[in-house]
């Protein structure tokens, strides 16, 4: 069957009835209008689940010449049993394309074949035991529809599905999405899913809240902002996942989810901060790339596997930089001591200690955080020992300034202020040997030489535990 629509009318309302039999159907929608609506309906007469037909609606706008016409077109299909729909060869500016109601037995096929992208797609309250929606387009949205195979091989900015679930609960019911979605993906409210895969490869934003559904995978992509919230999830892995630019930043938000059996983290990475000006104060904030917020999960169980982290990727919200952080700490040392893994549970020690020390601090917190940072940074006490070593250098030169030029050219001795148990000797034997004035320079380089021999022996030390805490020497 023919349909073609060639009319002056902005706005135009074309329908038909068709009674469907045992044989197949094509239909097609040819039109010059480019500028009204269209709407398609159809009655069905027969028994549904025993029907072989194919019913094909392809969907043309050409136009008279090769110019485009300047409009929109809108279609509504309503009611129809079809196995495909079809776009192709579209001139218009663009199309907003709305299928209601629809019904099939078998899989259903929604594609656009042609180069134009300017499509707005709705589907709502259909039934359908498998759909696919291929090819490019405006804007997707999916909802309220009993389907339960979905799958999203489309190239679009926006995918909304929400309020859906499977024709038949007990049968296998996934949703899929692959291509690209370079603006937002939204899932919200749909139910009894067995699982959700998102293989998009790139996305701004991800929004997935108050769903149902026993497992959800998101791996190999690209993003900005992840949010997942308030959903009963059994199964949960996210893996392989990067900011969209090299330079850019991305967040991944889990809050109040619930039922969580299982949660995977495999290759990502948390580690990358760079300093950023504050001009309200004029001082350096170090600030995460990547960031992981965990809030008010019921998680039994998480699994990590190359998982890079910093202190600052971890709740760096400031309304989740408190309690909830703690709690992510001691929650995610707890998983990797489970999984044996010494050297991420020392690090999670570590981190502990920084948050007492940032929200509750104390003077032996104070000590070790300016010393070694809580034995993550070998780098913090070579530099207090060599500021030490100068420093007394320097105070020993100036105590006698009369011996300046003798302490110069025996500036050797000068090494054994690196050894604690050094001889303060050593120092008063040069000036002993000069003619300088010793009564007043004596007292003064044994006391000065014996605070920082205190102070050098600590260094050492924190220097010395920081060394065997990183490497796992204890």
């Amino acid at each position: 069957m023919l349909i073609e629509l060639d009319t002056i009318f902005k706005d135009f309302y074309g329908s038909f009835v068709d009674h469907f039999h045992s044989k197949e159907k094509n239909y097609d929608i040819y039109s010059h209008t480019y500028a009204g609506y269209i709407r398609i309906s159809c009655q069905w007469i027969g028994n549904t689940k025993d029907s072989p037909i194919k019913n094909i609606l392809e969907i043309k706008c050409t136009g008279y010449g090769p110019k485009e016409v300047k409009g929109s077109m809108n279609i509504i299909i309503d009611q129809l049993f079809l196995d495909k729909i079809g776009l192709d060869t579209l001139n218009v500016d663009s199309l907003n394309l709305t299928i209601n109601n629809l019904i099939i037995v078998q899989k259903s096929i929604v594609s656009n074949n042609s180069e134009f992208k300017n499509i707005s797609l709705l589907l709502d309250n259909c039934q359908v035991p498998e759909l696919s929606i291929a090819g490019n387009f405006t804007e997707v949205k999916f909802n309220n529809n009993r389907i339960n195979i979905n799958s999203f091989e489309c190239n679009c900015s926006s995918l909304d599905i929400s309020s859906n679930q499977p024709n038949k609960v007990r049968e296998k019911s996934d949703i899929n999405i692959f291509g690209k979605c370079p603006n937002s993906i939204n899932i919200v409210n749909n139910k009894f899913y067995d699982s959700i895969g998102i293989f998009s490869e790139s996305c701004k934003e991800i929004n997935i809240e108050q769903n149902e559904f026993k497992h959800l995978e998101y791996c190999h992509s690209s993003f900005e902002n992840l949010k997942i919230s308030y959903n009963k999830i059994i199964n949960m892995a996210l893996q392989d996942l990067s900011p969209i630019h090299s330079e850019g930043y991305s967040s991944i938000f889990l809050i109040g989810n619930l039922d969580l059996a299982c949660l995977t983290l495999d290759k990502l990475d948390f580690e990358r901060t760079f300093w950023k000006l504050e001009p309200k104060t004029l001082s350096l904030k170090q600030v995460a790339k990547s960031s992981l917020t965990l809030v008010d999960n019921s998680i039994k169980t998480i699994k990590l596997h190359d998982v890079s982290w910093n202190y600052k990727s971890i709740n760096n919200k400031k309304a989740h930089s408190g309690y909830h952080k703690k709690e992510t700490l001691i929650k995610l040392k707890s998983e990797y001591s489970k999984q044996q893994d010494n050297y991420h549970e020392r690090l999670f020690k570590s981190y502990e200690k920084r948050w007492y020390h940032d929200n509750k601090p104390s003077f032996p917190l104070f000590l070790s955080w300016y010393s070694n940072e809580f034995g993550l940074s070998l780098l913090r006490p070579f530099i207090w020992l060599f500021l030490l070593v100068v420093l007394e250098s320097i105070l020993i030169i100036t105590i006698n300034l009369d011996c300046a030029q003798l302490y110069f050219e025996q500036f050797g001795n000068f090494f054994y202020l690196l050894n604690p148990a050094h001889r303060t000797e050593i120092f008063l034997e040069i000036i002993e040997k000069t003619t300088c004035d010793t009564n007043r320079s004596v007292n003064s380089i044994i006391i000065v030489d014996n605070f920082f021999r205190i102070l050098i022996g600590y260094t050492l030390f924190q220097f010395i535990n920081a060394f065997r805490y990183k490497y796992d020497l204890r």
